[in-house]
């Protein structure tokens, strides 16, 4: 939705092309081998040469093609949300500087709501940025 909304740039922000994981030969691989042609259009596993091909980059070994994976920027997520005209970042709203890790999520969904009905967002980068606030 981010993306399709254009608070995310393609190949800037996110990309969609797939995800190539590197893996050793060995008998997880081999069973990846067998059972992913079940699955065609998940993953398939790759050759180094094949990586090669898809990347441009020589790796060391084969490993796993996750056709529909992809990547993104975690900051920029942080930042398109935080765009959001009913999403509002409150900071330095604890008392001490030093906090558990509990203690900062608790703070983060305390703090971090939406205007219209003050429900709790629960993302990582909302916790992350109300953390490194405080």
């Amino acid at each position: 939705m981010l993306l399709s909304e254009g608070a995310l740039a393609a190949n800037e922000d996110i990309g969609l092309g797939g995800y190539v994981q590197l893996h050793e030969g060995d008998e997880t691989l081999a069973h990846l081998r067998e059972v992913l042609p079940l699955a065609p259009e998940f993953a398939r596993v790759v050759s180094a040469t094949e990586i090669a091909a898809l990347t441009g980059l020589t790796p060391r070994c084969g490993g796993i093609h996750y056709l529909r994976g992809g990547w993104l920027t975690p900051a920029a997520v942080c930042h398109a949300l935080l765009a959001h005209p009913l999403i509002t970042l409150q900071t330095n709203c604890g008392d001490s500087p030093r906090r558990t890790a509990a203690t900062r999520d608790q703070v983060a969904a305390a703090h971090y709501h939406s205007r219209a009905d003050d429900t709790p967002v629960d993302t990582a980068c909302a916790r992350k940025a109300v953390c490194d606030s405080v």
